[in-house]
């Protein structure tokens, strides 16, 4: 090998000797092939050794979770952000960060966690290949498709069970609920009729006014004064009231 003079010429130099590194190793337990440390190491070693080449690791970030196994166990989780600067003979360097994980029920999380985050930040250094290359992008998880959110009930409108009103048509007043009988027992007379039966006075005139005429005028078979004005008080008010709103 020849002896480049920056870190980047050794590298490349070194990525010319790398052979395919195959995935020779398998996890049972989740079914899956994988390339230990130990394949990665024994294939990089010798090469960095002869370009002058080593690495140095400095933690970036970490965090750790406890997650149950399925015997029921307690299990560590690590996960670490590690940052390797690659050092060349001459001093200059090159720098790349990855993300390691790992879990065990004992000691050994961080260890297994810095163990992958190496490995990887080599295999990316040196874009070293594998025997049975697949892309990410190949891979189909058939995820269901999202579920809308359920639309809300309307809310009840206040004149549900009302009929519809007719366009163009005003409301109907409510008609007003019929007045008691009078407290003598006999009829009690409404605002209209006593209205009718007195002929009209002043506008302005007051309710004492208006009692005295009655008093003075009053002429009804069956009702005297006294009874008009004791029992329909209200009715002579109300009478009075249309009388001033005409003013």
């Amino acid at each position: 090998m020849e002896n480049p003079s920056t870190i980047y010429q050794r590298i490349c130099e070194v990525m010319k000797q790398v052979d395919a590194i195959g995935k020779d190793k398998k996890n049972d337990q989740q079914n899956y092939k994988f390339r230990g440390i130990d394949d990665v190491y024994n294939d990089i070693h010798p090469l960095f050794a002869a370009a002058g080449i080593f690495s140095a690791s400095k933690i970036v970030a970490e965090r750790s979770e406890e997650r149950q196994s399925k015997n029921g166990g307690c299990l560590i989780y690590r996960i670490l952000h590690i940052a390797y600067t690659f050092y060349g003979p001459s001093g200059d360097s090159v720098r790349t960060e990855v993300i390691g994980e790992g879990m065990d029920g004992g000691d050994k999380a961080s260890n297994k966690a810095m163990s992958v985050a190496h490995k990887y930040a080599i295999m990316q250094l040196l874009s070293i290949p594998t025997e049975d290359a697949k892309d990410p992008e190949n891979d189909n998880h058939e995820p269901l498709p999202k579920q809308p959110a359920p639309t809300p009930p309307p809310k009840a409108s206040p004149n549900a069970g009302k009929p519809a009103k007719e366009a163009g048509k005003p409301e109907k007043a409510p008609e007003a609920a019929p007045l008691p009988p009078a407290a003598s027992g006999k009829p009690r007379l409404t605002v209209p009729q006593v209205s009718a039966m007195c002929a009209k006075p002043s506008q302005n005139c007051t309710y004492a006014q208006l009692v005295s005429w009655i008093k003075a005028t009053w002429q009804v078979k069956g009702l005297t004064p006294a009874e008009v004005i004791a029992e329909h008080s209200d009715e002579i008010r109300l009478y009075l009231d249309g009388l001033h709103s005409d003013v």
